[in-house]
Order: C-alpha cells, then sequence, then structure tokens
C-alpha cells in the first residue's frame, strides 16, 4: 500500500467529503466506503457486507485498502472524520479506489446507483488535481478511461461467467453422485440374504463388504468414486459406499453359488456351560480366510 494523505475536504455532490491521495498511486482518487454510502443512501452496514460477500472480486492495493489497523486511521480521527468510537467498532473501515468503487456499483446494480456513480465520476474521481491538458491530451485521457471501465466490465463478466461454470460443475457433480432408489447399502443386501451377525443380529455388513472386496469392487476409498458396480457418495462426515444394481446383483449371485462351499460349522466336544457335547457351538462364513459368524452358542 503506497502512503496516504489527507489532502483537505472537497464538496462533492453537495456533500463534504474527505480527500484523501496517494493510497492507489500518484493522482488516483479514493472515497472511504462510509461516504459511499451516504451517497446511495444506504446503510454502512450493509455496504460492508456487500463488499465483505464479494471481497475476492475486488484486489487489495488496487481496488480497496482496509484502513482498519493502520495508522492514517489516527489522521482521520485527528481530523475529524471519524471518531474514536467509530474506529473500535467497525470490522473494516474500507477506502474504494474509482475501480473498486466501480465493482461496487456493478454489485448493487440498480439505476439510482449507477445515476450517484455517474454524477460521483463527474464531480470527484475524473478532476485532476491542478492539471492542464491540451484536447489531445484530453481525449487520450478519455479514451483510456473508456477502455480500462470496458476491461472492467469484461474482467467482471469473465468471473461471473466461471461462477456460472463452477456452478453447472457442481450441479453435474451432485447428478451424477446422486443416490437413486435403486441404490442399496451392505445392510439391505445383508438383509436380503438373511446374513445377521452372531452377537447383535444386526445385518452383517461386514460380510457383505468381505465380499464385495473379493469381487474387486473398490470399496476401500476414502473419496468420492463411482463405477458400474459401486458409487462412494461422500455424507458431512464419511463416506458411504452404494451398490448399484448391477454390483448387488454379483453380490448377490456369488453368494447363492458358493454359500455351501464358503459355509463352516463348529460343535463341541464336550460338555460345557455352553452346549453339550456335539451341540452347535458356532456358523458362518469364510471369506478371503476370515471367519464371518451368524450364529454363536449363548449360556444355556
Amino acid at each position: 500500500m503506497k502512503a496516504l494523505e489527507m489532502k483537505g475536504i472537497t464538496e462533492v455532490v453537495g456533500r463534504e467529503v474527505p480527500e484523501i491521495g496517494g493510497g492507489f498511486g500518484v493522482d488516483k482518487k479514493s472515497m472511504l466506503a462510509r461516504d459511499i454510502a451516504e451517497f446511495h443512501n444506504k446503510e454502512l452496514i450493509h455496504v460492508n457486507e456487500a463488499i465483505n460477500n464479494n471481497r475476492y472480486r475486488f484486489i487489495d492495493g488496487v481496488d480497496i485498502i482496509d484502513l482498519k489497523g493502520s495508522e492514517f486511521v489516527i489522521d482521520l480521527v485527528d481530523n475529524n472524520i471519524l471518531s474514536k468510537m467509530q474506529v473500535a467498532k467497525s470490522k473494516n473501515i474500507y477506502l474504494l479506489s474509482e475501480r473498486g468503487y466501480a465493482k461496487l456499483i456493478k454489485i448493487f446494480n440498480d439505476d439510482l446507483s449507477w445515476e450517484i456513480y455517474d454524477k460521483l465520476l463527474d464531480e470527484y474521481f475524473e478532476i485532476k488535481d491542478e492539471v492542464e491538458v491540451d484536447d489531445e491530451l484530453a481525449l487520450a485521457l478519455q479514451l483510456n478511461k473508456q477502455i480500462g471501465i470496458a476491461l472492467q466490465e469484461m474482467a467482471v463478466h469473465k468471473v461471473e461467467i466461471t461462477e456460472v461454470k463452477e456452478d453447472v460443475r457442481r450441479l453435474a457433480d451432485k447428478v451424477e453422485f446422486e443416490v437413486l432408489d435403486e441404490d442399496v447399502r451392505a445392510s439391505e443386501i445383508a438383509h436380503h440374504l438373511g446374513l445377521t451377525t452372531a452377537k447383535s443380529g444386526n445385518a452383517h455388513n461386514q460380510l457383505v463388504g468381505a465380499i464385495a472386496k473379493g469381487l474387486g469392487f473398490k470399496v476401500g476409498y476414502q473419496r468420492r468414486y463411482k463405477d458400474e458396480y459401486i458409487k462412494i457418495v461422500e455424507h458431512e462426515s464419511f463416506y458411504q459406499v452404494y451398490y448399484r444394481p448391477s454390483g448387488a446383483d454379483r453380490i448377490i449371485n456369488w453368494f447363492e453359488e458358493n454359500k455351501d462351499i464358503i459355509s463352516y460349522q463348529e460343535y463341541y466336544s464336550q460338555i460345557s456351560k455352553y452346549g453339550n457335547e456335539g451341540d452347535l457351538k458356532e456358523r458362518g462364513y469364510i471369506v478371503n480366510g476370515v471367519k464371518y459368524k451368524t450364529y454363536i452358542a449363548k449360556y444355556k
């Protein structure tokens, strides 16, 4: 940020405003957001809110300077531009260049704001500090200004187009990973096959997941993912695997074809507090070398 200086008080559109120079370069005029709010008959809090909601559009040192915490605020207080209470209560004390003001008007985007903008350009921003120029130079400066405004408009539209593209991308992404009625979780497949855990009797999700891994499904990814068999969707704090119809069918068909091969049963070899000799101790299925119990004997 270039050195700021108080150049006095000037009257603009019937109001007295502090003329602050230096912040954005030689002969670059600026205006406090407070004064802009008064010209546009808006509350300062709403003007600051409009800026903060679109802060990424404003380039520091080119479009805007936040004076909060700067030494120049002391000059504003000493010159009775702001009170100590106003400074203390303000989260931001924005100073805008002509370019920054133009961006703010684009955000306001109402007829009255554009009308006030034109008046401030004519009576403040476009008036140079006691510099005489000939007609050719004046024309060149005017053309340069018009080109600058056109480039600013192009930059704003470019940002808007980028935002639209991002919105479209997010929408397409949401549609791609939308959970459909035909998508099912492991618990639903387990219930369909009658697979429950030995202790709690809940759906045996781990057994279904083991079968899915054995079939080569990418169920272990901790990120969004989608293929012809599964869909991994991001929720607020976790990733949930959903099986698409082709994936659910493969798991069900594989289990029906292999359940006799992978099943196991264990019996008591002698009397115990859990059962008599020859009684069923536990049963389940072995997948990839791991036992998944679907029954275990309880106390007699």
